[in-house]
């Protein structure tokens, strides 16, 4: 316990940057105060805790888990995680793992829920690979690490379709059919 003395006069006051013994857990802070002549009061306490654990386990999927999305617009459900406490979290979400403002899809801070509130999430145009980023802060503020969820955009359907037979007319059941496509 740490003790120190701060000249008070009756009513309230704060003592700035009061620093509590580190780590994970409850903290009590007391109090006892003296007048000129040497009174004490009684011993006076609060509590509080002291969170200092990030959230973990963060996940989420892109349309179920699919592998590929034919348009831009994509679900964002199953989204998940774990803090050490119980209370509110918070999640953000991203197209960007910076979680950049500008330039990026970001959201503010939402309400930690299962599926994304305003879905559908617009994923960057372009065919290729394409991410969204999770990252979940507690109550306290502490914000655990990003998780990552990858989709194939392909919105480009296959060109140049053709199909032939081998003989026509024919007079087998059995034919050779050539299919080709780029």
């Amino acid at each position: 316990a740490s003790y120190f003395s701060v000249a008070f006069a009756a009513g309230t006051a704060t003592i700035p940057s009061y620093q509590l013994n580190g780590g994970t857990g409850s903290r009590t802070v007391y109090a006892c105060f003296a007048d000129d002549a040497g009174n004490y009061s009684t011993r006076t306490s609060a509590t509080i805790y002291l969170d200092q654990t990030s959230p973990v386990n963060a996940g989420l999927q892109i349309n179920s888990g699919a592998l590929y999305a034919t348009t831009t617009s994509v679900t964002l459900a199953n989204i998940a995680g774990s803090d050490d406490q119980a209370g509110q979290m918070y999640m953000q979400l991203s197209n960007c793992a910076t979680f950049a403002a500008s330039g990026c899809s970001t959201t503010a801070w939402l309400t930690f829920a299962a599926t994304y509130p305003s879905n559908p999430w617009s994923l960057p145009s372009g065919d290729g690979m394409k991410g969204v980023y999770l990252r979940l802060r507690d109550f306290a503020g502490n914000i655990g690490p990003a998780a990552l969820a990858s989709i194939t955009l392909d919105g480009t359907p296959p060109a140049g379709a053709a199909v032939s037979v081998s003989t026509n007319p024919t007079k087998s059941q059995t034919v050779n059919v050539a299919l080709a496509a780029s």
